[in-house]
């Protein structure tokens, strides 16, 4: 098998697993919809209502926006360094870590920049880490979307 063939199955892997364990409701996605009543009772909701978005749903999210990018780009040992800090970010969250970003000190950037954007009154939509800095596209509380150097 390719290191592009391998690295797919992995990234997929790892959104599924993202998915089930802290987007349950996107794992369910659905070309067709059945009434509201019975989405709701089922808990396929990520058609019509809002994902979770705390920061360790955005962090993550956001990481695997850019784990994305670096697999379009065959940029493989970029991506595989961002799928194992998001999957040690989930062992640690299913083992009950109280702090499971600490595992990683990428996941921990993200974090870190989720919540500075957070306190700026913006939503981290984009990230990308360059040295001590970060690009990111946000949405304002406004919903405007903005590119913003931090």
């Amino acid at each position: 098998m390719g290191e592009d063939v391998r690295l797919t199955v992995t990234y997929y892997d790892t959104l599924r697993r993202y998915q089930q364990l802290l987007d349950p409701s996107a794992y369910f996605r659905t070309a067709w919809l059945l009434d509201t009543k019975e989405m709701r009772r089922r808990d396929i909701v990520a058609d019509y209502y809002r994902h979770p978005n705390q920061p360790t749903n955005i962090a993550l999210e956001t990481l695997m926006i850019t784990a994305s990018d670096d697999l379009i780009n065959a940029n493989y040992k970029e991506l595989e360094i961002k799928l194992a800090a998001v999957n040690a970010v989930l062992d640690a969250i299913e083992e009950n870590d109280p702090d499971p970003f600490s595992v990683s000190t990428l996941a921990a950037s993200y974090l870190e920049t989720v919540n500075a954007l957070a306190d700026a009154g913006y939503q981290a939509q984009r990230i990308n880490l360059q040295d001590d800095s970060a690009q990111a596209m946000v949405t304002t509380t406004t919903g405007a979307s903005c590119l913003k150097w931090f």
